[in-house]
């Protein structure tokens, strides 16, 4: 990957020239045809950014399942176009009852978090109705990686997540378990996961 990664960064000062696309070709056979690279699905595509011009193309139309590098740039999209603030919960107020519904926001009674402005809005009503009908995808959505369930990283969706939607257990003498609602629902044993999907 590295010597990919530095392949290209070569062949982009390279482009001014008239074989660039070809250095750039040449070095990166040379590469792929690497042992590391025998035993492995592999695609990328380099596009001159000025030009448009395609200067590699290796199953460039095939999909592949997200490699973690572009979760990098979609958290630089996410950081970069979407508001500081998402709204917690969509609301109706009729007479002296609040009808509630959640929006799918993670941050709500989050521990790690803390953004309670959801919490102190909910405060300042006596009586609340919660509509909790309104998520009509499925829990553990798709893709090869909500195999991963069990783990703290993986919480299942909802239309209201609370504190994350997971249960953190941390401690090294005394357990202490967030939320404590779930305290009386832990067992120390010696099991392959660390909870049943359901």
């Amino acid at each position: 990957m590295q010597k990919i990664v530095l392949s290209c960064i070569i062949g982009s000062f390279l482009i001014g020239c008239a074989s660039a696309k070809k250095n750039i070709q040449r070095t990166t056979d040379d590469i792929l045809e690497t042992h590391f690279y025998k035993n492995q699905f592999t695609g990328f595509l380099v596009v001159d950014a000025d030009s448009k011009d395609t200067l590699y193309a290796l199953n460039a139309t095939r999909y592949f399942t997200p490699a973690s590098n572009t979760k990098i740039f979609t958290l630089y999209a996410g950081l970069t176009f979407l508001p500081d603030k998402v709204p917690a919960l969509k609301y109706l107020k009729k007479n002296d009852t609040l009808f509630v519904k959640g929006t799918g926001d993670p941050s709500f009674l989050h521990p790690v978090l803390k953004d309670s402005t959801g919490l102190e809005f909910l405060r300042k009503h006596r009586n609340i109705a919660l509509y909790l009908n309104n998520f009509q995808e499925y829990r553990l959505g798709p893709g090869w990686s909500w195999g991963d369930y069990q783990y703290y990283y993986q919480p299942e969706r909802n239309a209201l997540p609370l504190y994350g939607n997971v249960v953190t257990i941390h401690g090294p003498d005394s357990v202490n378990v967030v939320p404590s609602y779930f305290e009386d629902s832990v067992e120390k044993i010696d099991y392959l996961l660390q909870r049943e999907i359901d």
